[in-house]
């Protein structure tokens, strides 16, 4: 089994130790946090992840695809995460972030419809795998330590697959 991946699965499927804190969103100059801000440092840093070709194209400038008040009525309109299903407080920024649904080194670009919302440990499961091959990874999983045979139900892979 791989080593790398059984450790995220691990990291995954048992509770944090208390040792591990992500750090919160503060604003050190007026205390305060509002959605906007929240919404404006995710989508930054959603825009900050370019491919090769876009880093040469445009060097470390950020180029952001969309605005934040698409990104803000997309999140809103659903918050959940894409992959878990969870629920997910969208003014706690530890709580999730924002995926490349293809990945960029897939082919993926940072366009709003590649943009979802994920809870962050389902987000560092799924690193840079496609819908379906992280849905198999997951399956080969769950019937490694089970033991038991996981069927999926029909038109899952046309869910799966757009």
């Amino acid at each position: 089994m791989n080593k790398v991946l059984m450790k995220k699965v691990s990291r995954f499927m048992y509770e944090k130790p208390k040792t591990f804190n992500r750090k919160s969103m503060t604003d050190t100059k007026h205390h305060k946090l509002t959605i906007a801000r929240v919404i404006h440092r995710k989508h930054c840093n959603f825009a900050r992840t370019q491919s090769k070709a876009e880093r040469k194209e445009f060097g470390d400038k950020i180029v952001k695809k969309f605005t934040n008040k698409e990104l803000r009525d997309k999140l809103e309109a659903n918050p959940y995460c894409y992959l878990s299903g969870e629920k997910i407080d969208l003014m706690d920024s530890k709580q999730y972030s924002l995926d490349h649904i293809v990945p960029l080194s897939k082919g993926g670009t940072s366009d709003i419809e590649n943009c979802g919302l994920a809870s962050f440990d389902a987000n560092q499961m799924k690193s840079s795998f496609m819908l379906d091959e992280y849905r198999d990874k997951m399956i080969q999983q769950l019937e490694h330590f089970f033991g038991v045979k996981c069927i999926l139900p029909e038109g899952a892979d046309k869910w799966m697959n757009g």
